[in-house]
């Protein structure tokens, strides 16, 4: 009886330090795992910034035609504010609520661009004496919207649309604006006209930088000869009655007609 209830303890005792010798190993081979995890090399975490985030803060702009497309089955709606970051030309956000372009950049632009829109913005006595070589002459909304519509459902344009007046200190931007406050409140949930700028500094900025893009000479908007040429524009920008291809009235004195043609 007390051989067999030895025999029983052996039996025990053996199992027991089988399986406390498993358990050892298992630990150790835990322990190894684990260090050879701890000793791997953690995940480098790069610093260097996504190039292609813009860190300019843009408000007011609808979705694009592709994000439209792309994204117009997601759950998540895209908010009317909510808009694309990225500009097709090297900017700067404005006061007027539109990017403006360099000179320089302007030049590399029409290098490398072929569906680039000139408008320029001035009377049409100034357009008349030098201008952006391949600008139209847009001074007023009707103009604007003749060349420029928006309706429903129009694809958007591929066109890079660049505004400017002698200064691009008002008229240049403001049509840029009305142009860009239009086709936002569009029934579009995208920009027909996703690119608009204006040429910081305007037309003298241009003649000053890069000359070889003019072509005529400069008539400064206060130009004493046209007094009346400005008077008469200036009241058909402020009329809601404009005529849609305003010209100049008989009533201009014959000198201010004369210098117009001589340019």
């Amino acid at each position: 009886m007390k051989a067999t209830r030895n025999t029983f303890n052996s039996i025990v005792m053996t199992n027991s330090v089988g399986s406390l010798s498993d358990i050892i190993n298992n630990q150790n081979r835990n322990s190894t795992s684990e260090l050879a995890v701890s000793d791997s090399p953690s995940p480098r975490i790069s610093k260097t910034p996504d190039l292609n985030i813009s860190f300019r803060r843009r408000v007011n702009r609808r979705q694009t035609l592709a994000e439209f497309l792309f994204i117009s089955n997601s759950p998540e709606p895209v908010e009317e504010n909510v808009i694309n970051y990225n500009t097709l030309l090297p900017s700067e956000r404005t006061m007027f609520g539109v990017n403006s372009i360099t000179p320089v950049v302007l030049w590399g632009a029409l290098e490398h661009h072929s569906n680039i829109q000139l408008i320029d913005c001035r009377f049409p006595y100034e357009f008349a004496g030098g201008r952006i070589h391949g600008a139209i002459n847009i001074w007023n909304e009707q103009l604007l919207n003749e060349h420029f519509p928006v309706a429903k459902d129009m694809p958007q344009s591929s066109s890079i649309l660049i505004f400017y007046c002698e200064y691009s200190g008002e008229r240049g931007p403001s049509l840029a604006k009305k142009l860009h406050s239009i086709d936002k409140n569009s029934l579009n949930p995208y920009l027909i006209y996703n690119e608009i700028y204006v040429i910081e500094n305007g037309f003298l900025n241009v003649l000053k930088t890069v000359p070889c893009l003019i072509e005529g000479v400069h008539i400064a908007m206060d130009n004493v000869n046209y007094s009346e040429e400005k008077v008469y524009y200036v009241r058909q920008i402020k009329s809601s009655s404009g005529s849609k291809t305003p010209r100049s009235p008989s009533s201009f004195s014959s000198s201010s007609r004369l210098l117009s043609r001589s340019y």
